[in-house]
């Protein structure tokens, strides 16, 4: 889930303005580009853990055969 300022930028739908006004922001000031772009990073890394994702999948087809039998 991006959540504006601390992991990315939500800009409105349709709101041109908005856009090129974040990405002049970002081209502007590394720092808070970098710091949005690992914690970004860090959301994905946390969420999608490969080892979760294996426990999680080894969960279902748990599920899967136990609904089968």
């Amino acid at each position: 889930m991006i959540e504006d300022g601390k992991n990315g930028k939500l800009i409105p739908v349709n709101d041109v303005d908005g856009l090129v006004e974040a990405a002049n922001e970002l081209l502007e000031d590394d720092v808070l580009r970098k710091n949005l772009g690992k914690a970004g990073r860090d959301v994905i890394v946390q969420r999608h853990d490969p080892q979760n994702e294996l426990n999680e999948n080894l969960k279902l087809y748990q599920k899967l055969l136990k609904q089968k039998l």
